[in-house]
């Protein structure tokens, strides 16, 4: 992918993340018949049941959206260090 950037889960931003991407397992995404099927994004890195977070392969711009969407709720929020929150992905 031409535009192709990486971001983990748990966020980096997050007392969860953080991991260097040597710890993720690499994922890429695609969506079929309305459906998103995920699949390993690097065939010399195996996916890991151990691998601390996962990387995925997404678009720059999508990337970009959504650490702007995660600071918005930070602010907007208040949300400091240690503090709990829930992330939704709708279907």
């Amino acid at each position: 992918m031409p535009d192709d950037s990486c971001d983990e889960y748990p966020f980096a931003a997050s007392v969860e993340g953080g991991s260097p991407g040597a710890y993720c397992n690499d994922v890429e995404f695609e969506l079929v018949d309305g459906e998103w099927i995920y699949a390993q994004a690097n065939s010399t890195k195996p996916f890991s049941k151990e691998a601390r977070c996962s990387r995925g392969h997404v678009p720059f711009d999508l990337n970009n959206a959504a650490g702007q969407e995660l600071g918005r709720l930070v602010q907007a929020q208040r949300l400091i260090d240690f503090d709990a929150y829930t992330v939704r992905i709708p279907a």
